[in-house]
């Protein structure tokens, strides 16, 4: 298994910034490779289940997710199973009063691979990136409105 970690800070508070990423709808806006989530259904640790859709080099994968960790404002994990097995937390951590620190960890296994060294380097890179562009389109969503 791989781990990946990112940060950034955005100027929102942990209230705003959870309940964007725990919607659905926001989800698919903010993750380039999430191309649906469907069967959602709600959770009592406030968290979700559901199917996904994901898209890599061209071609669509599948699979489902449940969250199995969830701290309201604070953090919350996903477990990810399917082409793609990963467990991604995101956690929140008030900076002063209008700026939060975000950060998204991976920890992914990658069955797509075709188990050798080039493969994957070239999937943690296409991970990286992704979690690069996952928070800084999460940013632009968040500071604009």
């Amino acid at each position: 298994m791989a781990v990946i970690v990112k940060e950034i800070i955005i100027k929102a508070p942990p209230e705003k910034i959870f309940n964007f990423v725990m919607d659905k709808n926001n989800r698919l806006k903010i993750w380039p490779s999430l191309m649906e989530v469907k069967n959602e259904e709600l959770l009592p640790n406030g968290g979700y289940r559901a199917e996904w859709v994901y898209k890599i080099a061209g071609v669509y994968f599948g699979g489902k997710s449940e969250c199995i960790d969830v701290v309201p404002n604070q953090k919350f994990s996903v477990k990810y199973e399917g082409a793609i097995n990963c467990i991604m937390t995101f956690s929140l951590q008030t900076e002063d009063d209008i700026r939060t620190k975000v950060s998204i960890s991976l920890d992914y296994q990658d069955y797509l691979r075709l188990f050798n060294r080039v493969v994957d380097e070239f999937s943690h890179r296409r991970n990286e990136r992704e979690a690069d562009i996952v928070l800084a389109n999460l940013r632009e969503y968040l500071e604009k409105n």
